[in-house]
């Protein structure tokens, strides 16, 4: 049965389009009741944009660094070839715990599904914390960024991006070089707050990366291919939860079905005369813009470095039309909006974000 085991699969040298195919590839499978691994190596310099920040114009630059934006959401997060993917399709929020979807709420999503993760970083030879957020850390400094996306099925993709040759540090120079007007503000993550498997001389054994548990052999992390850390990390997630790890063979085509499409787009542009608000977020910058006539919200836009399901900020966007401007009156509207199960946001809570509109419909910067 599909429920009963975890398909592993690997690529080396993906570009992003590819790299998104596959993602949605793997909600499709998941609607279908599979569970999946995915480790990927994306080439060259690269930036993963949130799925709820707005879009830089142009979003490359003349020595080939890229930006695009990824399946789940949070800050913009450097992701190329000196980082490696870790991507885990669920068809359900608690696929790996055996539980009803309804007794693991949103917020504690990204708790259960990092717990492979730091399995799998342990038998690298680290000793991983998950302080909570969107960071894992070793000895306090960050070593991967973490994120999630829902489907309006409630199929899970939870990403990890782990620092392998340079630093999640690596963020904010890409970001400051592929989007000079600022169109996608974030908060900077300081080098001194960031390291990497190279950094923290993670070694590799003789049959792959500390395979057996074991990190007591020479040779540095760099080149560590995507196989060998698929062979880790699917053993991480696997054997907690009693599967069985099946090599997925062919590789994943990338189709995406109707069903796994995306369903809110980027953040939009502001209209004209019209004040995006921002304000810091747990995951970055939250973002905000409401288009008010005679007191009365017309148009809204919710979005930044947040986590939301597929169709949510669409649908706190028309749950605003009509609401009177006042910061009480849009609490109201989001507190009966946002149910936490098929229509949630985090980030910044029901309040903050209550604020955040009101300042934009007033055009308080």
């Amino acid at each position: 049965m599909a429920g009963d085991r975890l398909l592993a699969g690997f690529e080396s040298r993906v570009d992003p389009g590819r790299q998104h195919a596959v993602e949605a590839a793997m909600l499709h499978a998941a609607h279908r009741g599979e569970i999946r691994l995915h480790v990927s190596a994306i080439e060259g310099a690269a930036l993963a944009l949130g799925a709820h920040a707005p879009v830089p114009v142009p979003i490359a630059d003349a020595a080939g660094a890229v930006a695009f934006r990824r399946r789940t959401g949070g800050r913009p997060i450097a992701c190329g070839d000196a980082f490696r993917l870790v991507t885990l399709a669920l068809p359900r929020r608690t696929s790996l715990l055996g539980d009803d979807a309804a007794s693991i709420a949103p917020e504690q999503v990204m708790n259960r599904a990092v717990r492979g993760l730091q399995s799998g970083l342990r038998r690298l030879g680290l000793d991983p914390s998950y302080p909570g957020l969107d960071f894992v850390t070793v000895a306090g400094r960050s070593i991967a960024h973490l994120a999630f996306a829902e489907t309006d099925r409630g199929a899970v993709l939870f990403q990890a991006t782990l620092a392998c040759e340079a630093t999640l540090a690596e963020s904010t120079r890409l970001l400051d070089r592929l989007d000079p007007g600022g169109v996608v503000p974030t908060t900077p993550i300081p080098p001194s707050t960031a390291t990497s498997l190279g950094e923290l001389g993670v070694a590799r054994g003789p049959a792959g990366p500390a395979g057996d548990g074991a990190s007591g052999t020479t040779g540095a992390i760099r080149g560590l291919a995507p196989e060998a850390l698929a062979r880790v990390f699917a053993a991480s997630w696997a054997e907690p939860a009693g599967l069985a790890v099946v090599g997925a063979d062919p590789p994943l085509g990338g189709e995406a079905a109707p069903d796994a499409a995306e369903t809110d787009g980027p953040f939009p542009p502001a209209p004209a005369g019209t004040t995006v608000a921002t304000a810091p977020s747990r995951l970055g910058i939250a973002l905000a813009w409401a288009r008010a006539v005679d007191g009365r919200i017309e148009d809204a836009a919710v979005g930044g470095d947040v986590l939301a399901r597929d169709g949510a900020r669409a649908r706190i966007a028309r749950a605003l039309e009509g609401c009177a401007t006042d910061r009480a009156a849009i609490g109201r509207v989001l507190d009966a909006t946002l149910d936490r199960e098929r229509t949630w946001l985090l980030g910044v809570t029901p309040a903050e974000l209550a604020g955040l509109l009101a300042c934009a419909a007033r055009g308080d910067a």
